[in-house]
């Protein structure tokens, strides 16, 4: 018990420290279930709020759902660039103080988009914290990361083998996000005090015909463009007991059902 307390002091005192100075790495670990991010973007607009407050945006062009690996490990992708599902999606929005790094207000919205007769899935919430390393990160790669609280979550034509997904079963739920890129440029001229986009082919007619187009159309005409592979992560940790009772209790329906059509 006094270890714990001492641990809590000391996570204490460095959440305070970090606040005060600016938006350090918050290590977030990751959990399941998890939603994938597919070919993401990571663009940011330094004064798209204000003069002091600029706007981090991670848009994907698409995402996959994954349960936890003791359940299986079954996932499920859907794509915004499909037939029927042409629009990307602004997946993850931070509004950042362009001076300190500090979190400002943010969300996560990763939606269903178009396609309704194939399985879809909606999650949104609010971001709380968001940190940032300027060194190297895991890997090598330059890391960003932030807690948030899931507000609503929707599914639709989910497979029976990922049955324990059912509608606002996560709602309410702390969460965390992990994004890495590849590209260790994050210092000097590519802060927050600039416009930068990464990503894959990150070049001027890459930009101007690419899906997020119309995200980076309003950035200085000078904006800073980083080739750089993304991955992004967003996910909400849920017991294990808590999954394995939902899919026990999911289990027993299909008899109750033909039980309930006997007696009738």
């Amino acid at each position: 018990m006094k270890i714990f307390r001492l641990a809590l002091g000391m996570s204490a005192i460095a959440a305070f420290s970090a606040g005060n100075a600016e938006a350090a790495l918050l290590n977030v670990v990751q959990s399941f279930p998890d939603v994938t991010l597919n070919t993401p973007w990571l663009v940011y607009d330094h004064n798209a709020v204000n003069t002091t407050t600029g706007r981090l945006m991670l848009i994907a062009g698409g995402s996959t759902l994954n349960e936890q690996p003791s359940l299986g490990g079954t996932s499920q992708t859907q794509s915004y660039f499909a037939a029927g599902d042409s629009k990307s999606d602004l997946m993850l929005s931070f509004d950042i103080n362009n001076t300190t790094g500090a979190l400002v207000g943010g969300n996560v919205s990763i939606s269903f988009g178009n396609n309704t007769t194939t399985p879809r899935f909606s999650w949104t919430g609010t971001v709380t914290e968001f940190g940032f390393n300027e060194s190297l990160g895991i890997n090598g790669g330059r890391i960003f990361d932030a807690k948030w609280v899931m507000s609503g979550d929707l599914y639709q034509n989910i497979p029976a083998n990922m049955s324990q997904f059912v509608n606002s079963y996560l709602t309410g739920l702390n969460g965390g996000i992990i994004i890495s890129t590849s590209n260790n440029s994050f210092v000097g001229t590519a802060s927050f005090l600039n416009d930068w986009v990464f990503g894959s082919s990150a070049t001027t007619a890459t930009l101007a015909t690419s899906v997020i187009s119309n995200y980076v159309s309003g950035l200085d005409a000078n904006v800073i463009k980083l080739n750089s592979t993304i991955t992004a992560d967003a996910f909400v940790p849920v017991p294990a007991a808590a999954w394995l009772m939902s899919s026990a209790l999911l289990c027993f329906v299909p008899a109750i059902r033909k039980k309930a059509n006997l007696a009738a």
